[in-house]
Protein backbone atom coordinates (compact mmCIF):
# COMPACT_ATOMS: atom_id res chain seq x y z
CA UNK A 1 0.00 0.00 0.00
CA UNK A 2 1.52 3.31 -1.11
CA UNK A 3 2.13 6.02 1.46
CA UNK A 4 0.32 9.34 0.99
CA UNK A 5 2.57 11.95 -0.57
CA UNK A 6 4.06 14.38 1.93
CA UNK A 7 4.67 18.04 1.19
CA UNK A 8 6.62 20.81 2.87
CA UNK A 9 4.86 22.64 5.67
CA UNK A 10 7.43 25.42 5.99
CA UNK A 11 9.01 27.44 3.19
CA UNK A 12 12.72 28.03 3.60
CA UNK A 13 14.27 31.09 2.03
CA UNK A 14 17.91 31.93 2.62
CA UNK A 15 17.71 35.73 2.33
CA UNK A 16 15.66 38.01 4.55
CA UNK A 17 16.63 41.14 2.63
CA UNK A 18 13.25 41.20 0.90
CA UNK A 19 11.58 41.92 4.26
CA UNK A 20 12.75 45.52 3.86
CA UNK A 21 12.23 47.21 0.52
CA UNK A 22 11.50 50.91 0.40
CA UNK A 23 13.23 52.49 -2.64
CA UNK A 24 13.97 56.19 -2.70
CA UNK A 25 11.15 57.00 -5.10
CA UNK A 26 8.68 55.43 -2.65
CA UNK A 27 9.89 57.56 0.26
CA UNK A 28 9.68 60.64 -1.94
CA UNK A 29 6.23 59.58 -3.15
CA UNK A 30 4.96 59.29 0.43
CA UNK A 31 6.23 62.78 1.23
CA UNK A 32 4.55 64.15 -1.89
CA UNK A 33 1.29 62.44 -0.99
CA UNK A 34 1.36 63.97 2.48
CA UNK A 35 2.00 67.41 1.00
CA UNK A 36 -1.13 67.05 -1.15
CA UNK A 37 -3.45 66.27 1.77
CA UNK A 38 -4.70 69.84 2.15
CA UNK A 39 -6.18 69.56 -1.33
CA UNK A 40 -7.72 66.11 -0.77
CA UNK A 41 -11.30 65.42 0.31
CA UNK A 42 -11.17 61.64 0.41
CA UNK A 43 -8.86 58.66 -0.07
CA UNK A 44 -9.47 55.47 -2.04
CA UNK A 45 -7.07 52.68 -1.05
CA UNK A 46 -6.78 49.85 -3.59
CA UNK A 47 -5.48 46.41 -2.63
CA UNK A 48 -5.23 42.94 -4.18
CA UNK A 49 -8.16 40.73 -3.12
CA UNK A 50 -5.92 37.63 -3.11
CA UNK A 51 -4.01 39.12 -0.15
CA UNK A 52 -6.61 41.30 1.61
CA UNK A 53 -4.50 41.57 4.78
CA UNK A 54 -0.89 40.97 3.81
CA UNK A 55 1.22 43.90 2.75
CA UNK A 56 -1.13 46.74 3.60
CA UNK A 57 1.02 49.77 4.27
CA UNK A 58 0.53 51.03 7.83
CA UNK A 59 1.87 54.42 6.71
CA UNK A 60 -1.32 54.89 4.68
CA UNK A 61 -3.39 54.59 7.83
CA UNK A 62 -1.11 56.66 10.04
CA UNK A 63 -0.21 59.46 7.65
CA UNK A 64 -3.03 59.65 5.09
CA UNK A 65 -6.37 57.98 5.74
CA UNK A 66 -6.38 58.99 9.41
CA UNK A 67 -7.13 62.56 8.36
CA UNK A 68 -9.48 61.91 5.40
CA UNK A 69 -12.56 59.80 4.67
CA UNK A 70 -11.25 56.42 3.54
CA UNK A 71 -12.73 53.81 1.17
CA UNK A 72 -11.02 50.43 0.79
CA UNK A 73 -11.31 48.79 -2.64
CA UNK A 74 -10.39 45.12 -2.97
CA UNK A 75 -9.50 44.73 -6.64
CA UNK A 76 -8.88 41.63 -8.80
CA UNK A 77 -11.70 39.62 -7.24
CA UNK A 78 -11.84 37.59 -10.47
CA UNK A 79 -8.53 36.04 -9.35
CA UNK A 80 -9.48 35.62 -5.69
CA UNK A 81 -11.42 32.86 -3.97
CA UNK A 82 -14.19 34.88 -2.35
CA UNK A 83 -16.02 31.93 -0.75
CA UNK A 84 -15.02 33.32 2.66
CA UNK A 85 -16.08 36.89 1.91
CA UNK A 86 -17.87 37.36 5.23
CA UNK A 87 -14.75 36.34 7.14
CA UNK A 88 -12.64 38.74 5.10
CA UNK A 89 -14.98 41.62 5.84
CA UNK A 90 -15.19 40.73 9.52
CA UNK A 91 -11.43 40.70 9.90
CA UNK A 92 -11.03 43.96 7.98
CA UNK A 93 -13.50 45.51 10.40
CA UNK A 94 -11.32 44.36 13.28
CA UNK A 95 -8.42 46.13 11.58
CA UNK A 96 -10.41 49.36 11.36
CA UNK A 97 -11.46 49.07 7.70
CA UNK A 98 -15.18 49.74 7.72
CA UNK A 99 -16.06 50.80 4.18
CA UNK A 100 -15.20 48.20 1.56
CA UNK A 101 -16.07 47.70 -2.09
CA UNK A 102 -14.94 44.65 -4.05
CA UNK A 103 -14.38 44.91 -7.77
CA UNK A 104 -12.32 43.88 -10.77
CA UNK A 105 -11.09 46.69 -12.98
CA UNK A 106 -9.55 44.54 -15.70
CA UNK A 107 -12.83 42.74 -16.38
CA UNK A 108 -14.74 46.05 -16.31
CA UNK A 109 -17.01 45.03 -13.43
CA UNK A 110 -18.94 48.28 -13.72
CA UNK A 111 -21.77 47.23 -11.38
CA UNK A 112 -19.58 47.38 -8.28
CA UNK A 113 -17.12 50.01 -9.54
CA UNK A 114 -20.07 52.35 -10.13
CA UNK A 115 -20.67 52.36 -6.36
CA UNK A 116 -17.27 53.86 -5.59
CA UNK A 117 -17.94 57.52 -6.42
CA UNK A 118 -21.35 57.70 -4.67
CA UNK A 119 -19.90 55.97 -1.59
CA UNK A 120 -16.82 58.18 -1.23
CA UNK A 121 -18.96 61.31 -1.73
CA UNK A 122 -21.28 60.05 1.01
CA UNK A 123 -18.31 59.52 3.33
CA UNK A 124 -17.00 63.01 2.57
CA UNK A 125 -20.35 64.64 3.25
CA UNK A 126 -20.83 62.82 6.55
CA UNK A 127 -17.28 63.30 7.83
CA UNK A 128 -15.55 66.37 9.31
CA UNK A 129 -13.80 68.23 6.51
CA UNK A 130 -10.02 68.35 6.72
CA UNK A 131 -8.76 71.97 6.67
CA UNK A 132 -11.51 73.26 4.36
CA UNK A 133 -12.93 76.78 4.57
CA UNK A 134 -16.10 75.86 2.69
CA UNK A 135 -18.50 72.96 3.07
CA UNK A 136 -19.61 72.50 -0.55
CA UNK A 137 -16.63 72.69 -2.89
CA UNK A 138 -17.31 72.81 -6.61
CA UNK A 139 -14.90 69.93 -7.12
CA UNK A 140 -14.09 67.00 -4.86
CA UNK A 141 -10.46 65.85 -4.99
CA UNK A 142 -9.67 62.22 -4.27
CA UNK A 143 -6.33 60.48 -3.83
CA UNK A 144 -6.00 56.89 -5.01
CA UNK A 145 -3.36 55.01 -3.00
CA UNK A 146 -2.07 51.47 -2.65
CA UNK A 147 0.93 49.17 -2.82
CA UNK A 148 2.44 48.55 -6.27
CA UNK A 149 0.57 46.77 -9.04
CA UNK A 150 -2.86 46.46 -7.43
CA UNK A 151 -4.72 48.28 -10.21
CA UNK A 152 -4.89 51.92 -9.08
CA UNK A 153 -4.51 53.35 -12.58
CA UNK A 154 -6.90 50.75 -14.00
CA UNK A 155 -9.48 51.81 -11.42
CA UNK A 156 -9.11 55.47 -12.36
CA UNK A 157 -9.58 54.64 -16.04
CA UNK A 158 -12.65 52.52 -15.28
CA UNK A 159 -14.23 55.26 -13.17
CA UNK A 160 -13.62 57.74 -15.97
CA UNK A 161 -15.24 55.38 -18.45
CA UNK A 162 -18.28 54.80 -16.21
CA UNK A 163 -19.00 58.37 -15.19
CA UNK A 164 -17.79 60.37 -18.18
CA UNK A 165 -18.65 57.88 -20.93
CA UNK A 166 -15.33 58.49 -22.62
CA UNK A 167 -11.72 57.58 -22.22
CA UNK A 168 -9.80 60.80 -22.82
CA UNK A 169 -6.16 60.66 -21.75
CA UNK A 170 -6.00 57.68 -19.39
CA UNK A 171 -3.81 57.07 -16.41
CA UNK A 172 -0.78 54.99 -17.34
CA UNK A 173 -1.28 51.26 -16.78
CA UNK A 174 1.41 48.60 -16.74
CA UNK A 175 2.05 45.03 -15.65
CA UNK A 176 5.24 45.89 -13.79
CA UNK A 177 5.20 47.16 -10.21
CA UNK A 178 6.12 50.83 -10.02
CA UNK A 179 4.73 52.11 -13.35
CA UNK A 180 3.42 55.24 -11.60
CA UNK A 181 6.42 56.73 -9.80
CA UNK A 182 5.12 60.16 -8.72
CA UNK A 183 1.87 61.83 -7.70
CA UNK A 184 0.13 62.62 -10.97
CA UNK A 185 -1.72 65.78 -11.97
CA UNK A 186 -5.43 65.60 -11.18
CA UNK A 187 -7.72 63.89 -13.67
CA UNK A 188 -11.50 64.26 -13.83
CA UNK A 189 -13.39 60.98 -13.53
CA UNK A 190 -16.85 62.46 -13.01
CA UNK A 191 -18.61 65.74 -13.77
CA UNK A 192 -21.83 65.22 -11.79
CA UNK A 193 -20.63 65.38 -9.11
CA UNK A 194 -17.35 66.94 -10.16
CA UNK A 195 -14.64 64.52 -9.05
CA UNK A 196 -10.92 64.87 -9.68
CA UNK A 197 -8.50 62.11 -8.70
CA UNK A 198 -4.78 62.06 -8.07
CA UNK A 199 -2.97 58.89 -9.11
CA UNK A 200 -0.06 58.04 -6.83
CA UNK A 201 2.95 55.73 -6.97
CA UNK A 202 2.60 52.29 -5.46
CA UNK A 203 4.23 52.37 -2.05
CA UNK A 204 5.07 49.15 -0.24
CA UNK A 205 5.28 48.88 3.51
CA UNK A 206 8.84 49.76 4.67
CA UNK A 207 9.09 46.27 6.12
CA UNK A 208 7.14 43.02 5.86
CA UNK A 209 6.56 40.90 8.99
CA UNK A 210 7.59 37.52 7.57
CA UNK A 211 9.08 35.69 4.62
CA UNK A 212 5.68 34.12 4.00
CA UNK A 213 3.99 37.52 3.72
CA UNK A 214 6.74 38.82 1.43
CA UNK A 215 6.49 35.80 -0.85
CA UNK A 216 2.70 36.11 -1.14
CA UNK A 217 3.08 39.73 -2.19
CA UNK A 218 5.81 38.83 -4.66
CA UNK A 219 3.75 36.02 -6.21
CA UNK A 220 0.99 38.62 -6.77
CA UNK A 221 3.60 40.88 -8.43
CA UNK A 222 3.57 43.55 -5.74
CA UNK A 223 7.35 43.16 -5.62
CA UNK A 224 9.49 42.87 -8.73
CA UNK A 225 10.21 39.28 -9.76
CA UNK A 226 13.90 39.93 -10.36
CA UNK A 227 14.36 41.04 -6.76
CA UNK A 228 13.63 37.51 -5.54
CA UNK A 229 14.06 35.32 -8.58
CA UNK A 230 11.39 33.76 -10.75
CA UNK A 231 12.38 30.22 -9.79
CA UNK A 232 12.10 31.05 -6.07
CA UNK A 233 8.63 32.54 -6.65
CA UNK A 234 7.48 29.41 -8.46
CA UNK A 235 8.92 27.30 -5.63
CA UNK A 236 6.85 29.27 -3.11
CA UNK A 237 3.74 29.02 -5.29
CA UNK A 238 4.23 25.25 -5.53
CA UNK A 239 4.75 25.06 -1.77
CA UNK A 240 1.57 27.06 -1.07
CA UNK A 241 -0.61 25.08 -3.49
CA UNK A 242 0.57 21.73 -2.13
CA UNK A 243 0.22 22.82 1.50
CA UNK A 244 -3.40 23.81 0.89
CA UNK A 245 -4.25 20.70 -1.10
CA UNK A 246 -4.75 22.68 -4.29
CA UNK A 247 -3.54 20.34 -7.04
CA UNK A 248 -5.26 21.99 -10.00
CA UNK A 249 -1.82 22.74 -11.40
CA UNK A 250 -1.34 19.01 -12.10
CA UNK A 251 -4.02 18.98 -14.79
CA UNK A 252 -3.26 22.52 -15.96
CA UNK A 253 0.37 21.63 -16.62
CA UNK A 254 -0.26 18.12 -17.92
CA UNK A 255 1.53 16.35 -15.08
CA UNK A 256 0.95 12.81 -13.84
CA UNK A 257 0.93 13.71 -10.15
CA UNK A 258 1.76 16.56 -7.75
CA UNK A 259 5.37 17.35 -7.01
CA UNK A 260 7.12 19.15 -4.18
CA UNK A 261 10.27 19.74 -6.25
CA UNK A 262 10.36 22.98 -8.19
CA UNK A 263 13.12 21.76 -10.52
CA UNK A 264 10.98 18.78 -11.48
CA UNK A 265 8.10 21.13 -12.28
CA UNK A 266 10.22 23.59 -14.29
CA UNK A 267 11.94 20.88 -16.32
CA UNK A 268 8.52 19.38 -17.10
CA UNK A 269 7.24 22.78 -18.24
CA UNK A 270 10.32 23.42 -20.36
CA UNK A 271 10.26 20.06 -22.12
CA UNK A 272 6.50 19.93 -22.74
CA UNK A 273 6.36 23.53 -23.97
CA UNK A 274 9.66 23.43 -25.82
CA UNK A 275 11.25 26.20 -23.77
CA UNK A 276 14.96 25.87 -24.51
CA UNK A 277 17.95 28.13 -24.83
CA UNK A 278 21.12 27.74 -26.84
CA UNK A 279 24.31 28.57 -24.98
CA UNK A 280 28.00 28.56 -25.78
CA UNK A 281 30.13 26.53 -23.34
CA UNK A 282 32.79 28.57 -21.55
CA UNK A 283 35.33 25.93 -22.52
CA UNK A 284 34.51 26.33 -26.20
CA UNK A 285 33.11 23.78 -28.60
CA UNK A 286 29.69 23.52 -30.25
CA UNK A 287 26.61 25.28 -28.95
CA UNK A 288 24.55 23.41 -26.39
CA UNK A 289 20.74 23.36 -26.22
CA UNK A 290 19.39 23.32 -22.67
CA UNK A 291 16.06 23.82 -20.95
CA UNK A 292 15.43 27.47 -20.02
CA UNK A 293 14.32 27.23 -16.41
CA UNK A 294 14.00 31.00 -15.92
CA UNK A 295 11.69 31.34 -18.93
CA UNK A 296 9.71 28.34 -17.69
CA UNK A 297 9.32 29.99 -14.29
CA UNK A 298 8.09 33.19 -15.94
CA UNK A 299 5.52 31.18 -17.86
CA UNK A 300 4.25 29.50 -14.69
CA UNK A 301 3.94 32.87 -12.91
CA UNK A 302 2.10 34.33 -15.90
CA UNK A 303 -0.36 31.43 -15.81
CA UNK A 304 -1.02 31.91 -12.12
CA UNK A 305 -1.40 35.68 -12.39
CA UNK A 306 -3.84 35.31 -15.28
CA UNK A 307 -6.02 32.99 -13.20
CA UNK A 308 -5.26 29.88 -15.29
CA UNK A 309 -4.75 27.85 -12.09
CA UNK A 310 -8.07 29.00 -10.65
CA UNK A 311 -8.93 31.48 -7.94
CA UNK A 312 -6.96 31.54 -4.69
CA UNK A 313 -7.03 33.18 -1.28
CA UNK A 314 -3.38 33.44 -0.26
CA UNK A 315 -4.33 34.92 3.12
CA UNK A 316 -6.49 31.96 4.14
CA UNK A 317 -4.05 31.05 6.92
CA UNK A 318 -4.41 34.53 8.40
CA UNK A 319 -8.18 34.18 8.57
CA UNK A 320 -7.74 30.85 10.38
CA UNK A 321 -5.51 32.40 13.03
CA UNK A 322 -6.45 34.72 15.91
CA UNK A 323 -6.78 38.30 14.78
CA UNK A 324 -3.71 40.50 15.12
CA UNK A 325 -5.26 43.92 14.84
CA UNK A 326 -2.85 46.37 13.24
CA UNK A 327 -5.19 49.21 12.31
CA UNK A 328 -7.22 50.22 15.36
CA UNK A 329 -10.44 52.11 14.78
CA UNK A 330 -13.32 51.35 17.11
CA UNK A 331 -15.41 54.40 16.25
CA UNK A 332 -17.17 53.14 13.13
CA UNK A 333 -20.35 51.28 12.28
CA UNK A 334 -20.58 52.09 8.58
CA UNK A 335 -22.22 49.81 6.09
CA UNK A 336 -19.89 47.76 3.90
CA UNK A 337 -20.59 47.56 0.19
CA UNK A 338 -19.65 44.31 -1.49
CA UNK A 339 -20.29 42.55 -4.75
CA UNK A 340 -22.68 39.64 -5.18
Amino acid sequence: MSQPQKFRQVFQHASKDLLQWFPGHMAKGMRNMQSQLRKVDGIIEVHDARVPFSGRNALFRDKLSAVCPHLFVLNKIDLADMSRKKEIISRLKQEGVTDVIMTDCKQNSTATAAQIIPKIVELIKTSPRYDRNFSSPSVYTLMVIGVPNVGKSSLINLLRSIHMKRGGKPAQVGAMPGVTRAVQTGMFVSLRPAIMVLDTPGISAPNVPSIDAAMKLAVCHVLQDTRIGEDVLVDYLLFWLNKHGDFRYVEAFGMEKPTDKVMELLVHIATTRNIFQTIKPVTGGPLVRRVDLTASARWVLAQFRAGKLGTVMLDSDIMASPSEIQFQDHDSKRRILQSG
